[in-house]
C-alpha cells in the first residue's frame, strides 16, 4: 500500500502503521514492529505528497518519537512542504522538527 500510485492509499497506509505498531509490541513481534518503522521511514524519504507526509509524520510521532535520526533523509523536504500541510499536522510536524533541531 505504501507504494500505491494514489496518495490517498499511501496516506491510509501511514495511518494504519500508526495503529498496527502498538499491537505488534503487545504481542511481542519486534521484527514486525521494526518493519512498520521502516515503512514510515520510506514514506518520509520517498513521498512528495503533503497529505502522505503529514500522516507519516504523525505516525512517526506516535510509534518512534525518540528515533529522530530517521528524519535525517527527509528533514529539508518536510521543512519545505510544511506550509502546505494541514493545520493539525503542522503542529505535530513542527514539534518533531524542533526536537530534531535541538538534538542535531
Amino acid at each position: 500500500c505504501c507504494k500505491d500510485s494514489s496518495p490517498y492509499v499511501r496516506k491510509c497506509a501511514a495511518n494504519a502503521v500508526g495503529k498496527l505498531h502498538p499491537r505488534c509490541l503487545e504481542v511481542g513481534d519486534e521484527s514486525q514492529a521494526e518493519q512498520l518503522v521502516d515503512i514510515i521511514t520510506t514514506l518520509l524519504e520517498e513521498d512528495g505528497s503533503t497529505m502522505v507526509l503529514t500522516s507519516a509524520m504523525i505516525a512517526f510521532c506516535e510509534i518512534c518519537p525518540q528515533r529522530l535520526d530517521l528524519l535525517h533523509g527527509c528533514y529539508r523536504k518536510v521543512c519545505h512542504l510544511l506550509t502546505d500541510m494541514d493545520e493539525w499536522g503542522q503542529v505535530m510536524v513542527i514539534d518533531a522538527l524542533m526536537r530534531y533541531c535541538r538534538t542535531y
